[in-house]
C-alpha cells in the first residue's frame, strides 16, 4: 500500500476559496480609500501649517499679512501669497493633494459647475492685513475636528460667499452641519 502524504485538489480549492473570502472581508473592513483620504487630510494640515509659518515670518518683517480682502486660491503662482512669500519665506506654496483646476477664486466649482468639491487652500485677510483665515476642505468628516472653520473667531457664514454654491458649502452654511469638512486656522489665534 502506498502512503501518500499531501492534499487533494478539492482540499486545496476549498482552502483557496476560504482564503479569498477572508481577504475580501479584511479589505472591506480596512477601507483602503478611507485610509488614503485620511492621509491626504493629514497632508492638508501639514501644508496649511507650512503656509501659516511663512505668513508669520512675513508678518515679522512687514507688520501685516499679504492683503487679500476677498477669498483667493492660495496655490496659484500669481496669488498674493505666492508673490509675497515665495522664495523668501517659503520655497513654494503647496497645493492640495486633490487639486484639479487652477482658477483664481476658490469660490467656484471645479470645471465651472461640476458637483466635485474644490480641493485647494483658501486665504483671506482683514482689509488692513492684521489677521487672516487659511482654510482647506477635508475629505474625512472627522479630520477637521480640532480646528473647524465654524470655531474660528474671525469666521462667519458670510465669508462663505452668500447666495451661490461656493467654497464647498451652500448658501448660509457656516460649516456646522452634517457636511462639515472645513479645516481652518487664523491669526490672531
Amino acid at each position: 500500500m502506498l502512503n501518500k502524504k499531501g492534499f487533494t485538489l478539492v482540499e486545496l480549492l476549498i482552502v483557496i476559496i476560504v482564503m479569498s473570502i477572508l481577504s475580501g472581508v479584511v479589505i472591506s473592513v480596512v477601507n483602503v480609500s478611507g485610509m488614503r483620504a485620511r492621509g491626504r487630510d493629514s497632508q492638508r494640515k501639514s501644508d496649511i501649517s507650512k503656509i501659516a509659518s511663512a505668513l508669520e515670518l512675513y508678518y515679522t518683517d512687514n507688520r501685516s499679512y499679504p492683503i487679500s480682502a476677498n477669498w483667493i486660491n492660495a496655490g496659484i503662482s500669481t496669488s498674493v501669497l505666492a508673490t509675497n512669500l515665495v522664495p523668501n519665506y517659503i520655497d513654494v506654496i503647496p497645493n492640495d493633494p486633490n487639486y484639479i483646476v487652477d482658477v483664481a477664486t476658490p469660490c467656484s466649482r471645479n470645471g465651472g459647475g461640476s458637483a466635485d468639491f474644490d480641493y485647494r487652500y483658501n486665504y483671506r485677510t482683514s482689509s488692513t492685513g492684521s489677521r487672516y483665515l487659511l482654510t482647506a476642505l477635508m475629505e474625512n468628516a472627522s479630520s477637521d475636528d480640532e480646528s473647524k472653520c465654524a470655531s474660528l473667531v474671525n469666521w462667519t457664514s458670510a465669508t462663505c460667499g452668500g447666495g451661490a454654491v461656493v467654497c464647498g458649502c451652500t448658501a448660509g452654511d457656516s460649516y456646522t452641519g452634517a457636511l462639515d469638512y472645513c479645516y481652518g486656522i487664523e491669526n490672531p489665534f
